[in-house]
């Protein structure tokens, strides 16, 4: 259209200069950015981690502490009284409720208290307590350690915790400040972030799962098949009885639901 205009069409941009302020403002959003990223990977992690369905469940693996503690405890104890604080703790950490984050921690502090403060009045056979040999012959006790803390489900949060004050103790309590702590840093760190990406992956897998029962179907329901009763039920299918609170389903019998013709076939 301008080659149709009788006169030439001119046209002015004007420079845009950009002030040290918004050069300034830029380069801070652009940190903010990359720093934002990391930040909500953090929080979306923790959010599918300690979410309560994903700590009842099976394949978190925290139902095996019912009987994993206990035979840690029993293995450790062996008939000396001595050590039965550390078998009583093992009892304890067996029966706190799997659905609470606190417990892990509860789990941790206790265990770790517990053999510390055992460690130190005993000590190992043939070495005194602080020396360079005690704390090398103690390093792959205490790696097994945290590896079956994370393989019965602890969170990664907990075994963290564990990690940080169990080197923080053998650098404090050894008398030659050797390389042991930074061993077991460096093995304990590989091992929990091996067991947190693991972690991270199947309750990520498993909010994404109960998402889809949710929301792209009417429903979906865990019943025991003995009894036929309800014992899990996810709010789309509550919604799809018109009823009121999410939980309204559980407890009650899934047959009383379904069609008298169709109650062989389930």
């Amino acid at each position: 259209r301008a080659s149709q205009l009788s006169e030439p069409l001119q046209c002015h941009i004007e420079p845009s200069e950009k002030t040290w302020r918004h050069v300034a403002k830029e380069q801070f959003q652009n940190v903010l950015d990359l720093v934002g990223h990391p930040i909500q990977h953090a929080k979306y992690w923790w959010e599918v981690t300690t979410h309560k369905e994903w700590l009842k469940s099976s394949i978190s693996r925290r139902m095996c502490r019912w009987w994993v503690c206990p035979l840690f405890g029993l293995l450790f104890w062996r008939g000396d009284f001595t050590r039965l604080p550390i078998f009583l703790s093992s009892i304890v950490c067996a029966f706190l409720p799997v659905e609470y984050i606190i417990s892990d921690f509860l789990t941790t502090v206790l265990l770790s208290c517990t053999l510390t403060s055992w460690w130190k009045w005993e000590g190992m056979v043939g070495f005194p307590y602080g020396s360079d040999s005690f704390f090398s012959s103690l390093l792959p006790f205490l790696l097994m350690m945290l590896f079956f803390m994370s393989l019965v489900g602890l969170h990664t949060s907990s075994v963290l915790v564990f990690l940080v004050s169990v080197a923080g103790w053998i650098f404090t309590a050894e008398s030659t400040h050797s390389l042991n702590a930074l061993w077991f840093s460096m093995w304990g760190g590989m091992i929990t972030c091996a067991t947190a990406t693991i972690e991270f992956r199947s309750a990520a897998q498993f909010s994404q799962l109960h998402e889809v029962f949710d929301k792209a179907t009417l429903g979906a329901c865990t019943v025991d098949r003995k009894t036929g009763i309800i014992l899990k039920a996810e709010p789309g299918l509550a919604r799809t009885f018109g009823m009121k609170r999410d939980n309204e389903l559980i407890g009650k019998t899934f047959g009383d639901y379904v069609d008298e013709k169709h109650h062989r076939m389930v």
